[in-house]
């Protein structure tokens, strides 16, 4: 692709992210047709503005959030309440009693053990009580107003999801909409890198070594609105969008990553207390071991979340996995193989 069409989806993205957030909803949660929600829901607006015509007003509404997190797996069948939320503090607390009703009903021990658990890591109590902690938290975090707005927001609005075809200037659609739902600007923005600040000038222009889409991520910055900008500056201080995502994945992957977002969340909430009452230093440094060596084995077979392939390369890809599973040294690692049938799933669990 040329610079100058690479410009045009870029103005593209930045043109539906601007018009995303230019409406102001009432409630978070997801879009609904009038008809399609419970008799309550339809009394309420739309959109957090009453004064004026407003499209689509009178034929949507705001019901339960279809976020995927609230439904994976057998979360699909517990009857909890699922919004919408009049702010993030009742939807954080919503998420949250969800993922302890999962906990308390269907929280087994898998087959294989992807990460090393700890004793606290298969204990569903000890994973309840810190997701109390996320709640007590964030309830403390001051956000500024401007970034309480609840807007549209696509979750999944990634280059993968972004059609564009040969011609120039290139027609381009978005799509994979069935994630998307409304929440606030502070938790709906992604955020830079953690280590941003601290990478060397040459690392940060030759992210990823792509020089040339380095260049058409700092373009994309320059065209983002300053409420935007500002609130992914506030989700990478306090990680709460982060530690929102993680609070679905404890049983999945062990304690240590939410004990780290959640560390991180108190000193910006100014809680005093201390780091190490949130990450347990014992375990953490032979956790790390074993991430590395799995970060290490999916870039060497050029896999994604779950072992997913591209069709074409699917049958070399699955033979040298085979060839490393068989080398894999269990004790050296940390852990067993990552990638084998009954470990946790990103998709299915």
């Amino acid at each position: 692709m040329s610079e100058t069409d690479a410009k045009a989806v870029i103005d593209y993205v930045l043109r539906a992210e601007s018009q995303f957030a230019s409406y102001q909803f009432s409630q978070i949660g997801s879009i609904y047709y009038v008809e399609d929600v419970e008799p309550a829901l339809r009394q309420r607006p739309l959109y957090r503005d009453r004064s004026g015509p407003h499209e689509g007003a009178d034929r949507f509404r705001i019901g339960p959030s279809t976020e995927w997190a609230l439904w994976r797996g057998a979360r699909a069948e517990l009857q909890v309440h699922r919004g919408p939320w009049p702010d993030v503090k009742s939807y954080i607390e919503g998420i949250v009693r969800i993922h302890q009703a999962w906990l308390s009903s269907h929280a087994r021990q898998h087959k294989v053990q992807v990460p090393p658990r700890s004793p606290e890591d298969l204990d569903p109590k000890a994973h309840q009580q810190l997701l109390d902690k996320l709640v007590s938290l964030s309830s403390q975090l001051e956000v500024l107003p401007d970034l309480q707005a609840n807007v549209l927001w696509h979750k999944d609005l990634h280059a993968r999801n972004i059609m564009v075809d040969k011609s120039s200037p290139p027609s381009i659609q978005l799509i994979d909409w069935q994630s998307t739902s409304v929440g606030p600007v502070s938790i709906t923005m992604l955020g830079l890198p953690d280590d941003f600040d601290s990478l060397p000038w040459h690392e940060k222009i030759y992210l990823r070594h792509q020089h040339r889409l380095a260049l058409r991520h700092l373009y994309y910055c320059s065209g983002v609105e300053p409420r935007s900008l500002n609130a992914q500056q506030w989700v990478r201080d306090t990680r709460l969008r982060s530690a929102i995502d993680e609070a679905s994945r404890t049983w999945d992957l062990g304690l240590g990553p939410f004990r780290q977002h959640l560390s991180v969340l108190a000193i910006a909430a100014g809680v005093e207390e201390s780091t190490g009452s949130f990450i347990d230093s014992d375990n953490q440094d032979r956790i790390q071991v074993y991430h590395d060596k799995v970060s290490r084995l999916y870039k060497e077979l050029g896999i994604e979340g779950d072992g997913w392939v591209s069709s074409e390369d699917y049958e070399d890809i699955h033979t040298l996995n085979q060839q490393r599973m068989e080398d894999w040294d269990e004790m050296a690692a940390g852990g067993p193989y990552p990638i084998t049938d009954g470990a946790p799933s990103w998709f299915v669990t």
